[in-house]
C-alpha cells in the first residue's frame, strides 16, 4: 500500500517547482530585455544570447508540473494525463523551437538594420551561443566579452 503525500510535502514540491519556473522565466526575461534595450536605443553594439531563449520553454515546463500538482491537491484526484502530457509535448517543443524562431527573426532584423555579425566576438559552442552585431567592423573591435569560457 502506497503512502500518501503529507501536506507538507505536498507544499514543498509545489514551491519548489513554482521558485524554479519563475527563475528559468527570470533568465528568459533577462535575455529578451538585453535584446531589446540596445536595439531601442540605438547602440553600436547589439547581444543576443540565444541559451537564454531556451529558458521560457524549461519554465514551462516546470509551470505544467507546478500546475499539475496544485490541481491534484486542491482536487484530491489525478489530473488527466492526456491534458499533461498535451501541457510536456507544448513545452518541450517550445524548448526546442521557440530559441531558433527568435534567432532567425533576430538575424532579419539585423540584417534590415544593416548591422554586421562580429564573428570572433560571437560565442557560438553547443552550451553557449551568444551573437554580437554591431554597426561596423570597428565597433566589434571595441567589444569587451566578458563571458568567461569554462572548458568542462
Amino acid at each position: 500500500m502506497q503512502k500518501e503525500p503529507t501536506l507538507k510535502n505536498r507544499m514543498k514540491a509545489i514551491i519548489t517547482f513554482l521558485l524554479v519556473t519563475i527563475l528559468f522565466w527570470y533568465f528568459f526575461y533577462i535575455g529578451i530585455k538585453e535584446l531589446i534595450l540596445p536595439i531601442t536605443n540605438k547602440l553600436n553594439i547589439i547581444v543576443f544570447n540565444k541559451s537564454s531563449m531556451y529558458m521560457f520553454g524549461v519554465g514551462l515546463c516546470f509551470f505544467s508540473f507546478t500546475f499539475f500538482f496544485i490541481y491534484s491537491f486542491i482536487k484530491g484526484k489525478e489530473f488527466n494525463t492526456k491534458w499533461f502530457n498535451y501541457m510536456l509535448l507544448i513545452s518541450f517543443l517550445s524548448i526546442f523551437i521557440l530559441p531558433q524562431i527568435i534567432t532567425y527573426y533576430v538575424h532579419e532584423y539585423i540584417e534590415k538594420i544593416n548591422y554586421i555579425v562580429c564573428k570572433d566576438e560571437s560565442v557560438i559552442e553547443i552550451k553557449y551561443t551568444q551573437y554580437v552585431f554591431a554597426k561596423d567592423e570597428k565597433d566589434c573591435k571595441t567589444y569587451e566579452n566578458n563571458f568567461i569560457r569554462k572548458n568542462f
